[in-house]
């Protein structure tokens, strides 16, 4: 698990350098480098951090064939979904970075609803695709997949998290 961290540690710790830099406004830039929109930026990164992710999650399961064969269509699916949350909650970053000079309760409200739905529905999710891994597969190898997500997941959030600056 230490190498999944490590892994997972320097895609996240790019996305929040760039993050820091580019999402708050401080362009850093190449001269010979286009810019990009940190639109652009999140998207680039997010496939990074996907094919991370996968092979991570390969490495933690230990799966025989047959395990591999009845669990990768189930994670297909959930990455599906669960990209879906992600843009939402880029979106909310991106949003708080535009307003982080100017920021009103109004627009605090509005970010932290946000931000506690897309919480819900990621918990959401994840239990509902541990059932279906816990049909296919059985509890052992269900919890784990949640284990592993929850691990992932937490460490992208405690970097994010460290890098984006309280509101004021």
């Amino acid at each position: 698990m230490r190498k999944i961290t490590t892994v997972l540690a320097i895609s996240v710790a790019t996305l929040a350098i760039t993050l820091a830099t580019v999402g708050l406004g401080v362009a850093v830039q190449d001269a010979q480098q286009p810019q990009i929109t940190p639109e652009q930026f999140f998207e680039l990164l997010r496939q990074d951090i996907e094919k991370d992710r996968v092979t991570l999650m390969g490495a933690a399961m230990g799966f025989n064939s047959e395990q591999a064969a009845a669990f990768w269509p189930i994670y297909e699916e959930y990455q599906v979904e669960f990209k879906q949350l992600g843009d939402r909650e880029v979106a909310v970053i991106l949003d708080y970075a535009r307003n982080y000079q100017s920021m009103t309760d109004e627009k605090a409200r509005e970010l932290a609803t946000e931000a506690l739905s897309i919480d819900e529905q990621q918990v959401a999710l994840l239990r509902r695709y541990f059932e279906r891994v816990d049909e296919a597969l059985g509890a052992i190898i269900a919890t784990r997949f949640m284990q592993v997500e929850n691990q992932l997941n937490n460490l992208i959030q405690v970097q994010l998290a460290s890098e984006i600056p309280l509101i004021r």
